[in-house]
């Protein structure tokens, strides 16, 4: 995995993230696995094609999902397990990738870089994604918990 790009959805992470909850977002120890999953049990995971092809996994628990989807819809109350938590978390992590791979295409030697819809995954399927894709794992540390950013490209 080229650092440049591995670096811009970090960075987009930790920006769309920090701005959403009004504060610092920090970026812990990275990790490395010889497999791609979700670290937590809510997840929104994006496929990224073109010249590079690969995943990016944002997952987190559901008391964290359920903050940040509330913060989303300015502090609206959100029952647990509900399809507004499923689809907030989603478009942040849509608005994520969407700003990393704008990025990218800009400001890189990659071409045609693209991102498709989320696919929201929660207890009921949430497993292995992607066997023997080798992922980076970066914690993204907030005062409301912690967002598990997992990476695998081919």
């Amino acid at each position: 995995m080229k650092a440049d790009f591995v670096n811009t959805f970090i960075k987009a992470g930790v920006d769309v993230f920090g701005g959403l909850i009004n504060e610092a977002v920090t970026r812990g120890k990275p990790t490395k696995s010889s497999c791609l999953f979700p670290h937590f049990n809510m997840a929104a995971v994006i496929k990224v094609f073109g010249s590079v092809n690969g995943f990016v996994i944002y997952s987190m628990d559901s008391h964290l999902a359920n903050r940040l989807a509330s913060d989303l819809l300015c502090g609206m109350p959100i029952p647990n397990h509900s399809l507004l938590i499923k689809s907030s978390i989603s478009e942040i992590c849509n608005m994520i990738c969407g700003k990393a791979v704008t990025i990218i295409n800009d400001h890189y030697k990659y071409e045609g870089i693209e991102i498709s819809v989320p696919i929201f995954l929660d207890d009921a399927n949430n497993k292995i994604y992607k066997q023997n894709l080798i992922s980076l794992n970066v914690p993204l540390m907030t005062s409301y918990g912690v967002v598990a950013l997992s990476l695998g490209f081919e």
